[in-house]
Parts: C-alpha cells; sequence; structure tokens
C-alpha cells in the first residue's frame, strides 16, 4: 500500500519507503520503526497531497538525474546496494507532474559518466 501511495499521490515519500522496501525479504527493527515513522507522518498530512495548478501554456519539460554511488558509505560497506547510482526523472505536462521515477541502476557504475 505504502509503494502505490509513494508513487501515485504522495511523492514525498517516496524515498522513504522505497529505502525500506529494498529489506523487504530481512527487515531489521531499524525497518519497523522507519514504517511507523512513515505511518505516523501519513496520518499527520492526512490533508495533504498533490496539488496541480497547470499553466495556461501547454509544455512539455522533462528533467532526468543520476548520482553516482549515492550511499556509499552511508550504510553498511559491504551491501552491493550501497554502490550502485541512482537515476531518476520527472515529466511536467504544463507544469504539472504527470511521471516521476527514480530506481537503482542494475549495473554497478565506475564512473559519473557511466552513472
Amino acid at each position: 500500500m505504502l509503494l502505490y501511495l509513494s508513487g501515485h499521490s504522495r511523492p514525498d515519500i517516496a524515498f522513504a519507503v522505497h529505502q525500506c522496501a529494498r529489506y523487504t525479504f530481512k527487515p531489521t527493527s531499524r525497518h519497523f520503526a522507519a514504517l511507523k515513522r512513515i505511518g505516523r507522518y501519513l496520518k499527520g498530512t492526512a490533508d495533504k497531497g498533490l496539488i496541480l495548478r497547470p499553466s495556461k501554456h501547454l509544455h512539455v519539460d522533462c528533467f532526468p538525474d543520476a548520482d553516482f554511488a549515492g550511499l556509499y558509505n552511508h550504510e553498511d560497506s559491504q551491501d552491493p546496494h550501497c554502490v550502485r547510482s541512482r537515476t531518476g526523472y520527472v515529466i511536467l505536462v504544463a507544469g504539472c507532474p504527470v511521471l516521476w521515477k527514480s530506481k537503482l541502476q542494475t549495473k554497478i557504475a565506475l564512473s559519473t559518466m557511466e552513472a
């Protein structure tokens, strides 16, 4: 349910939810605490969500981005997911986000150019 919310109406929780979802098969007490915190955040911001105010000019904008080994030295140094790069983009139509994605790359990049 949290993945659905983060992908469709609450992009503000997307990063936290995806960090927890990475450890679905081997969760720890830290992950349960993070999920409880996300739940408390959602309960406190139930009246929030995406507010779309389109501009009068119909135009399409795309903003891609990538990072190089973004979690290196921030988590377990033996975890192969920590050295993977992240790629993401957001597509706007008339100034409103209609499509966004952020995911870990499948291969480990050896430079910022590869990321």
